[in-house]
């Protein structure tokens, strides 16, 4: 984690030494990176290598400095301008997602014979927190008991089946997370563990129906390490998570997210 914050602090200030360097347009050589950059390189043992860069004039177009403009790379996280860009064209800056609540049945004196229906519109920040609300607007509107079901219908999207464990093979991490027109909570789960006293306590945010919890978990003194274990596994009656180990109370709480 560490080496991961000064790779992204070294990359940012090489972004302002750039933007100071180059606040009126220069023509400067491509490939000849400048001593200030050259030197922070350096510094952080990075090579000109594994490195592009360019600094484009705002009111032109035209690039002032470039340095390996040509040489392919993996876009990373640096993606999300093309799929925001293609969202702000496609949709509009205004574009808003829309959730709906509808009933199938009849409502009488705050009482729903029959289905309350979720139809998702791609709303991907359908939080818990939002899910309270929600309810919360429910009951203002006067509905306040259901006697049928809640049903989630998230057929709004036609789209193939997303294979979550393609892409590294580990289905369970967030971020492997397919498209959903109803995505609810991130279709994430949070494994709360505290310690408290002389017992580990482990809980599951939301409590799901189907998951059973098995905490063999000990408390332990010592610097705060992990080194505990614990596996997610389908069973026939849903999914246990199973915990074991010695946690170090001094770790405090820790939650580990999943879906």
């Amino acid at each position: 984690m560490k080496k991961k914050f000064i790779y992204i602090h070294t990359i940012f200030l090489i972004v302002v030494n750039i933007v100071s360097i180059y606040t009126t347009p220069i023509v400067a050589a491509e490939n000849k990176l400048p001593k200030e950059i050259s030197r922070l390189l350096t510094d952080n043992k990075i090579s000109p290598e594994a490195i592009s860069l360019e600094v484009r004039d705002m009111q032109s177009g035209k690039p002032i400095f470039q340095f390996n403009p040509y040489v392919a790379r993996n876009p990373a996280s640096v993606i999300k301008l093309l799929t925001t860009l293609s969202a702000l064209e496609l949709l509009g800056p205004g574009y808003q997602w829309q959730t709906e609540y509808l009933i199938d049945g009849v409502l009488d004196n705050g009482i729903l014979q029959g289905d309350l229906i979720l139809r998702g519109g791609g709303d991907p920040f359908i939080s818990i927190e939002r899910l309270l609300s929600d309810i919360i607007a429910l009951r203002q509107l006067g509905l306040t008991e259901i006697t049928g079901q809640l049903i989630i219908d998230n057929t709004k999207f036609a789209y193939s089946q997303h294979d979550r464990a393609a892409f590294d093979s580990r289905p369970r991490r967030l971020y492997n997370v397919g498209p959903d027109a109803a995505l609810v909570n991130f279709a994430a789960t949070n494994f709360v563990i505290m310690p408290r006293a002389d017992k580990i306590y482990i809980r599951a945010d939301p409590p799901l129906a189907g998951l059973t919890m098995v905490n063999k978990l000990k408390p332990a003194g010592g610097n705060c390490i992990h080194r505990w274990q614990w596996q997610l596994d389908k069973i026939e009656s849903g999914w246990i998570a199973t915990f074991s180990g010695r946690y170090r109370t001094k770790c405090g709480m820790h939650i580990i997210g999943r879906s």
